[in-house]
């Protein structure tokens, strides 16, 4: 106390003292209602209220001014003229499978002029930590800077990543140096830190955080009766939901394939399909196939703003997420925990719902991958029990998933890493 009297500004000043923080990326919102990444727009606002975040990401025409944001983005230019930048933003893999020959070309670019924007950043505004997000190209950037400035970095996979360094020796060489350099590890699912392992890759210390979502948002509400009739619903359909880009890893074509099934046993049953993708043509050819082009709605891509309203049309939710033939995996998918959020029973595969231990055998149901019928036979089960448990549903997803939690789960990193 006698400190604080006799020092007030300098107490003040130690107060107001906060970390700062880079959040390295090449894909977040870059307009209100993007569907770019949203989970690390929103992860950088919750960081924003407990830190000093500054968010560092490739330049792209798309990017509008008005879209306000509480953390300082900061953007680089890595080819002229911009309309060639092309890389983030959910374009660099095709289909979620192959890089195409212009994105190889482009990634040196990118890795460099990445590193110096870094690098000055860094140098500017005196950052405490690097939050790097993907493996590649992210956290190789990050230890490119370490290596410059001895800044502290830690990088969270959601996967993607892990698969490419999978796919390409190079690659895989710059992930286990990003690996071995980064102080912790961090990924969504415990199924990306064992393909880490699979490897070869074994990072000194590693943790399981979730990409929250916010509760504010994303809550219960009454069927918006517009939006049903503009998707040829009816009020009083059974209303299976899945969210997510059209591609093979989502094993959108598993559930396509389990409604004949599930029309036999559910004839009040329809099927709406939030996003678009390389596989949308094909999906509505089987479905064509199947006879039940009529029970199922495409909605396309739905504005971020907007997709609460989506979630509460639904009445189960489902993500089969599968292995693709290339390899490539969709685990622990932010839509998942999005719908639970919305009170939503779920219907997902090892990948997708496996780390989920549900309390209650009504909140959700893992099936195995690539099997129509077991999807079927659990979406049937549970619309025996619609309207049950959804407030049960919101609390584990508050419980487990709240945008409060992931925050505070990475905060607690950074602190424990700069009290080293």
């Amino acid at each position: 106390q006698r400190v604080i009297l006799l020092y007030p500004k300098l107490f003040m000043d130690f107060e107001k003292k906060r970390l700062k923080i880079c959040l390295l990326t090449h894909t977040l919102p870059r307009f209100s209602g993007d569907s770019s990444a949203p989970f690390i727009g929103e992860l950088a606002e919750a960081l924003s209220k407990r830190a000093e975040v500054f968010v560092l990401a490739p330049d792209d025409q798309a990017f509008r001014r008005d879209y306000k944001r509480s953390y300082k983005l900061l953007r680089y230019k890595y080819i002229l003229p911009p309309k060639f930048q092309t890389l983030g933003y959910s374009r660099t893999l095709k289909g979620d499978k192959t890089m195409g020959w212009l994105s190889y070309l482009l990634s040196p670019f990118l890795y460099f002029f990445a590193t110096l924007a870094l690098i000055r950043l860094i140098k500017r505004e005196k950052i405490d930590i690097i939050t790097a997000h993907w493996l590649l190209p992210n956290g190789f950037i990050a230890l490119l800077a370490f290596l410059v400035t001895g800044v502290p970095y830690t990088v969270t996979i959601p996967g993607s990543d892990v698969y490419m360094a999978s796919r390409n020796i190079l690659f895989k060489w710059m992930a286990g140096l990003a690996v071995k350099q980064a102080v912790w590890v961090i990924s969504d699912s415990r199924y990306y830190l064992q393909e880490l392992n699979q490897l070869g890759f074994y990072p000194d210390k590693s943790d399981i955080i979730r990409y929250g979502v916010d509760r504010t948002k994303f809550k219960r509400g009454k069927k918006n009766l517009k939006l049903l009739r503009r998707r040829n619903i009816f009020p009083d359909d059974v209303v299976i939901l899945a969210v997510g880009r059209l591609v093979a890893k989502k094993g959108f074509i598993y559930l396509v394939g389990a409604m004949p099934e599930i029309l036999r046993l559910c004839p009040k049953v329809k099927l709406l399909l939030v996003g678009d993708g390389e596989e949308r043509e094909k999906l509505k050819s089987l479905a064509k196939k199947l006879a039940v082009a009529n029970k199922i709605s495409f909605a396309g891509t739905v504005s971020f703003d907007e997709l609460h309203e989506y979630y509460n049309l639904g009445n189960i939710f489902v993500m089969p997420s599968i292995k693709d033939e290339k390899g490539n995996v969709d685990a622990s998918p932010v839509a998942m925990m999005e719908a639970m959020m919305c009170g939503l029973s779920v219907v997902g595969t090892k990948y997708a719902a496996g780390d989920i231990a549900f309390p209650e055998p009504l909140m959700g149901v893992v099936v195995k991958e690539k099997n129509s019928l077991a999807i079927a036979d659990a979406i049937c089960r549970l619309i025996r029990e619609v309207g049950v448990g959804k407030d049960q549903v919101r609390r584990l997803a508050i419980r487990y998933f709240s945008l409060t939690k992931t925050a505070n789960s990475y905060m607690e990193i950074f602190e424990n890493v700069l009290k080293c």
